[in-house]
């Protein structure tokens, strides 16, 4: 079972500060004025007219005439290029203003320490989502040391924010699979994460759900699937604690929980849990609307569910699952997903003593023709056996027992067996199962 993943980053922090505020709300007349192309940069910015935005923050770093100036407006317009997807120029001018910040000298003199460190901070995230792997790494542990230095003078101040680089640095590595750094950093960003959830967990709840999510699938991948499934427990918990928060975002995430959880139980082969997980998935998908992506990764799920409840034999619970995946497969002319639909539906029918429910079905696997039409006749024939049509029986029986493994005994051995099959779960009586069973043998043997 593939678990899925949901890796994010958090993203650049638009830190809407303007270094040089005034009272300007106009289109600047004199660009030589910078405080006036600061204050229009900034009002752009704020109405996300990010083109203009970067335009004016540009032309305010050349006129900048300090060091701390040309920092500030290099990340400024850094962010609002990467908000722009411009990667690589938000990657220049983030070097920049870490260039200047290290100018001045910030973590000797202070002042500008954690303008340094969240410079660092979304310079890293920029080449992750470049996929420079390596640059990120090495950026975003220079972000940690910062803001670890950071955390010791304030950790109220800071704490929160060494969180956010070390789920970040934790998802770099990630990329890169070493594994055992990227588990240490996000725990140690789940323990900030817990700790600050635990007194406002409305402000904390997306970053703990994210953290949750990552290192699950993580342990997943390391083999400690004892942790992995306490990390999906918590984050489940986290969801359904507070229901105010319903946006699209937020039931993917929630859907995605319950999938990963279910596929973890899947693979311990607990498959009671695995389908309330798996049903619970479901429900949630359903909810985001008709999108292809979500729709095929329910179908997906069913046919787990479908498994999953056939192999707990639980029939009944099956046949449902089995009924809309047919009509959906029907629907979308998938024949060959719709035979095997079929012929797990005319047995859980069997099962269930739906008889005639399940000749019609195989009838309707047998019109599809194919591999597994031959074999769907034994299924007929022991639903029509069933039913004590014994001559009808020994014709489909004639019909087909030269196909199956090209040896009549597989397929009576196949109709006994499921008839002892179908006494022993108490289906049909012990002397029904014997009669037929004696009768059949009587009728093919002639």
């Amino acid at each position: 079972m593939n678990i899925k993943r949901i890796i994010e980053v958090f993203g650049c922090v638009m830190i809407m500060v303007n270094p040089l505020a005034s009272s300007a709300q106009s289109a600047p007349v004199d660009t030589t004025k910078i405080v006036k192309v600061v204050d229009y940069a900034y009002k752009m910015e704020t109405e996300r007219n990010l083109p203009e935005a970067a335009h004016y923050y540009a032309i305010a770093v050349k006129l900048a005439s300090t060091d701390i100036e040309r920092a500030s407006l290099n990340y400024q317009l850094g962010n609002v290029l990467q908000d722009l997807k411009k990667n690589v120029e938000a990657q220049d001018a983030y070097k920049e203003a870490v260039g200047f910040y290290n100018k001045v000298n910030s973590i000797k003199k202070g002042g500008v320490d954690e303008e340094l460190a969240a410079t660092l901070n979304d310079l890293g995230n920029s080449y992750y989502y470049s996929k420079m792997w390596k640059e990120a790494d090495k950026i975003l542990s220079e972000a940690d040391s910062v803001r670890t230095i950071l955390v010791k003078k304030s950790p109220v101040d800071y704490e929160p924010l060494l969180g956010r680089t070390l789920y970040n640095l934790a998802n770099v590595q990630y990329q890169e699979k070493k594994l055992s750094e990227a588990f240490a950093n996000y725990n140690r960003a789940k323990d900030i994460a817990e700790k600050y959830y635990a007194t406002d967990s409305t402000a904390y709840k997306k970053q703990i759900a994210m953290i949750l999510n990552n290192l699950g699938a993580l342990s997943m991948e390391m083999n400690d699937k004892t942790f992995a499934e306490e990390c999906y427990k918590k984050l489940l918990n986290i969801y359904n604690s507070n229901n105010a928060d319903n946006g699209s975002k937020y039931i993917l995430n929630k859907a995605i929980a319950y999938d990963n959880l279910g596929g973890l139980y899947l693979d311990q082969k607990r498959y009671e849990e695995a389908g309330k997980m798996l049903n619970a998935a479901v429900m949630e998908y359903k909810k985001l609307g008709n999108d292809k992506a979500y729709e095929n990764r329910i179908l997906s799920i069913l046919t787990l569910l479908s498994v999953t409840n056939y192999s707990m034999k639980n029939y009944a619970e099956a046949i449902p699952t089995l009924e809309y995946l047919a009509e959906i497969y029907e629907k979308n002319g998938e024949k060959e997903l719709l035979a095997d639909t079929y012929k797990r539906l005319a047995k859980c029918y069997i099962y269930t003593s739906a008889f005639p429910k399940a000749e019609a079905i195989a009838d309707k696997a047998i019109a599809l023709g194919g591999a597994a039409a031959d074999e769907i006749k034994a299924d007929k024939t022991l639903a029509v056996l069933l039913q004590g049509r014994y001559d009808e029986a020994k014709d489909l029986y004639s019909s087909v027992k030269n196909k199956i493994m090209s040896n009549g005994n597989v397929c009576r051995q196949y109709i006994q067996a499921f008839l002892g099959d179908l006494a022993g779960a108490g289906i049909i009586s012990p002397e029904m199962a014997k009669k037929d069973v004696k009768k059949f043998k009587k009728l093919i043997n002639k």
